[in-house]
């Protein structure tokens, strides 16, 4: 003889009682057979944008945030590896035309 959890007594007594139709229990309530509540879904802490979106808004929103960054992209201009990067992105928006062999 087989034994059951009483977890699945429980799923197989309301998929019994769901399997009765009678005029009166033919309908569901809003359309689920057995409605459950369920979280917020526009409420939480995950943020589906990922980590960019969070900084983009932490940039946007707070203005100290916005200062000490700008004072930071000036430092790192000035440093070797700043001014590596600036001239690298200048060679990529204006490339040089390529040298003619002799």
């Amino acid at each position: 003889m087989a034994t059951f959890s009483s977890e699945n007594m429980k799923q197989g007594r309301m998929n019994q009682r769901a399997s009765q139709e009678t005029p009166e229990t033919f309908g569901n309530i809003d359309g689920a057979a057995s409605p459950q509540s369920s979280k917020e879904l526009d409420s939480g802490e995950t943020r589906m944008a990922g980590k960019m979106g969070a900084r983009a808004l932490t940039m946007i929103n707070n203005p100290d945030e916005q200062t000490r960054t700008s004072n930071w992209m000036a430092k790192f201009g000035m440093s070797n590896q700043g001014m590596q990067w600036n001239q690298a992105k200048m060679m990529i928006t204006n490339p040089q035309p390529p040298q003619e062999e002799k």
